[in-house]
């Protein structure tokens, strides 16, 4: 017999960048380029800097005018040994495409709401603004607020377009 301490007790939301469930996921592998210009941490938004046949592709921190890529998954071992949330160059990470992943809420969101993440301090929010960037086929899976984590579903279309900041 398992011993379970509180079985109806809800459990507890997972860290940014881990799968929220077992559904359907899909992610790919990739190596980091550009933390000197926007850091990547755990949960991130990120596009392809460049990409090869070879298993040499490389992602950085998603930035207007850029295609969104996906999310960035957690990894406790990153290369960055001052702090371990956050990926340095080089990295090997996975970028989930397709799932329900955990990210940091940047304000009160809703369940279904389009999702839009803002750079300045690398949180999801529900609405456009200045410098927000809108990511494309996410939407809220759970209500939401601010400086909690928030599960989001996402599944990036291959061949997207441009995402533009709100002005």
């Amino acid at each position: 017999m398992a011993l379970m301490p509180a079985p109806k007790t809800k459990p507890a939301a997972g860290l940014p960048g881990q799968f929220q469930n077992m559904e359907e996921w899909n992610a790919f592998t990739a190596f980091v380029t550009g933390t000197s210009t926007k850091a990547i941490g755990f949960g991130h938004p990120v596009s392809i800097a460049g990409q090869a046949g070879d298993g040499t592709a490389t992602v950085k921190a998603l930035a207007t005018t850029e295609v969104f890529a996906g999310i960035t998954r957690e990894n406790i071992c990153t290369g960055n040994q001052a702090d371990q949330t956050l990926y340095a160059d080089g990295d090997v990470i996975g970028v989930a495409t397709k799932g329900v992943i955990f990210v940091m809420a940047g304000g009160t969101v809703s369940a279904g709401g389009k999702v839009f993440f803002d750079p300045s301090d690398n949180t999801y929010v529900g609405s456009a603004g200045t410098g927000i960037l809108p990511l494309p086929n996410c939407e809220f899976d759970q209500n939401g607020t601010d400086g909690n984590v928030v599960p989001i579903r996402l599944n990036v279309i291959p061949g997207g377009t441009a995402v533009t900041a709100g002005t």
